[in-house]
């Protein structure tokens, strides 16, 4: 008999299509979170469950799982599920850490040069008529190549963002728990303490996991410590933000 699975939110066919020859499959087909009860009433009866990152998998869920022995996270993460109270329960938690690598960091470095170089803003003129023709000022950006890059946080996203920096002959910072010499080599970066990575870099990528040890690592203090124009990108919010004091 084969293993039953539930799937929160539909995933791309391939997966399905390899899932399907050795589980029976259930799927949810609405484009929408389930909500609590109905995560309860879909799992109770089900061997396996592949969630994602927008699923809460709380006490109250798992103890609704009868029969779970695995939660499979469709996410790099796993901070949506309580993962010590489905341990205490025999079910293991896998997630998928490294295939988003590439695809964050190429993301971060759109981000990056969208407000440098105020390509959204260029835009949403063109398209609302408002461009009149061409002026020495008109949206001008920031310039990228040879600048400085902090990059706070040196695992697998900060490496492969400090990586992608070198085609911009950019000087590289790192800040980190500890020096990495790996890191290093790779990138050319060079390890200095936080406050001095705050204070000379022209761009700044935060690329750390939220913990309560790096909870608000940039703050008031932080903010004061920067160069009047500096970009702060923290993937992790994919936010990116210009500060102009």
């Amino acid at each position: 008999m084969k293993s039953k699975v539930y799937i929160t939110r539909r995933i791309p066919e391939k997966p399905l299509t390899l899932l399907e020859r050795k589980c029976d499959l259930f799927l949810n087909e609405q484009d929408r979170n389930l909500t609590k009860d109905e995560l309860c009433e879909n799992l109770k009866d089900m061997d396996g469950c592949i969630c994602t990152l927008s699923d809460l998998i709380d006490r109250e869920v798992i103890g609704c799982m009868q029969k779970v022995k695995v939660i499979a996270n469709y996410a790099v993460g796993y901070n949506n599920i309580d993962f010590e109270y489905a341990a205490s329960k025999g079910i293991i938690i896998t997630n998928t850490p490294g295939v988003l690598t590439n695809a964050t960091t190429d993301l971060a470095w759109g981000l990056l040069i969208s407000v440098a170089r105020r390509i959204v803003e260029a835009d949403k003129c063109t398209r609302e008529g408002k461009f009149r023709g061409w002026s020495p000022t008109l949206l001008l950006g920031q310039e990228i190549t040879g600048k400085t890059l902090g990059v706070i946080g040196a695992g697998r996203i900060g490496a492969n963002f400090a990586k992608k920096a070198k085609s911009f002959d950019m000087r590289i910072l790192y800040f980190s728990r500890t020096q990495k010499k790996d890191f290093e080599n790779e990138t050319g970066a060079v390890f200095v303490d936080k406050n001095t990575l705050l204070r000379e870099s022209d761009f700044i990528s935060v690329h750390v996991p939220l913990t309560s040890e790096t909870r608000h690592i940039i703050g008031l203090n932080e903010f004061k410590m920067m160069k009047k124009m500096l970009f702060l990108l923290t993937h992790h919010a994919v936010l990116l933000l210009m500060k102009r004091l």
